[in-house]
């Protein structure tokens, strides 16, 4: 800060690195654009409004917050003020590193994948589950074949466990249907993790594919899997007033019934039928769903004789239940409000 001899005080402050002066006197104020000496203009793309003006892009595109370039472009045509007196040889604007950082979004790829040319390309995911389960559950996981959008669904109290039923699903493949699981995809953020998944790599001679983490996008096939399962089960516990507690076995059978669903990304076959026709071909693998109910239905169950008391003459024979879920193709597995310890109870039909 100076003082002039007649007393009166004036200042000079410099405002970025574009040459703009603002002079301060007592009891004015005045702002200046002017090119100053000892500073050296930045590189930006010019637009020539004519022979002896330019439009600095870098400069006004920091200037205006950060905008594009035709924005500054349009505005310099609908506004006064922002073209250079003298013509600038300026070097073109094409990127802005704030800018990348600061408006960076998620990319999602759009190409369409391979799928795997036969069964055993597994995609996996596990899920959190509030409130807990009827036996505790808090934990699931559905697993889904890439090629026949096979579906196994298991639940658990302990994330732990999932390594585990894993390693069993491979097993049960296997032996079952002789269909060897060659790989295993699961996302980043998977509870899968650590010595239990090395060892299940080593004993069962599995690839394991480790999607990057929290990008769902890389994992689709289990991301959409989920959706198809959790909306039906959302939609059969809202539609029949299924207890919130049952969740683990209306979700298992919401997977066998999209097992024995057409779907178009098979061509219009069911996944069951599908899968089988690999493992087993030349049967006849159309699922048969005439013995097939509506999960969260009344049904009336019989009391075996062996469980009522031979002196209550006139007690009930039978007690009110719902249906969850479907064990084959002739038991169904029940739930008797009140009972203790609540459990489910199987039965026959014809």
């Amino acid at each position: 800060m100076d003082r002039k001899p007649a007393g009166d005080v004036f200042g000079l402050l410099r405002i970025g690195r574009d040459g703009l002066y603002v002079n301060t006197e007592i009891g004015k104020t005045t702002v200046s654009n002017q090119a100053v000496s000892e500073l050296q203009p930045e590189p930006c793309n010019h637009h020539t409004a004519s022979s002896n003006q330019c439009l600095n892009v870098d400069l006004w595109h920091r200037r205006l917050g950060h905008v594009n370039a035709y924005q500054v472009s349009q505005t310099a045509k609908m506004t006064r003020g922002m073209y250079c007196d003298d013509h600038h040889d300026h070097q073109p604007f094409n990127y802005c590193l704030a800018c990348d950082i600061a408006k960076a979004l998620r990319w999602t790829p759009r190409n369409k994948r391979k799928r795997a040319s036969r069964a055993g390309f597994i995609h996996v995911d596990t899920f959190k589950v509030n409130p807990p389960g009827i036996r505790g559950e808090r934990w699931g996981m559905i697993a889904t074949d890439d090629r026949h959008r096979m579906r196994w669904a298991y639940t658990f109290t302990r994330k732990g466990m999932a390594s585990e039923l894993l390693g069993q699903l491979i097993s049960k493949i296997r032996i079952q249907y002789g269909i060897r699981v060659y790989a295993i995809q699961m996302d980043g953020g998977s509870e899968l993790y650590g010595g239990s998944l090395k060892n299940l790599e080593y004993t069962h001679s599995v690839k394991i594919i480790k999607t990057t983490p929290y990008t769902p996008e890389f994992n689709g096939v289990a991301e959409r899997s989920n959706r198809i399962i959790f909306d039906k089960v959302r939609a059969t516990m809202e539609s029949e007033r299924i207890p919130i507690e049952l969740w683990p076995l209306v979700l298992k059978d919401m997977v066998r019934k999209t097992n024995v669903t057409a779907t178009r990304a098979i061509d219009g076959l069911t996944p069951m039928e599908s899968f089988l026709n690999e493992a087993l071909p030349g049967q006849d693998n159309k699922p048969d769903l005439s013995g097939e109910r509506i999960c969260g239905s009344q049904v009336t169950i019989h009391i075996p004789q062996e469980r009522r008391l031979r002196s209550h003459k006139f007690g009930p024979r039978g007690e009110a239940g719902i249906y969850l879920c479907m064990e084959g193709s002739q038991i169904y597995t029940c739930w008797v409000q009140g009972s203790e310890p609540l459990h489910p109870l199987h039965f026959g039909t014809k």
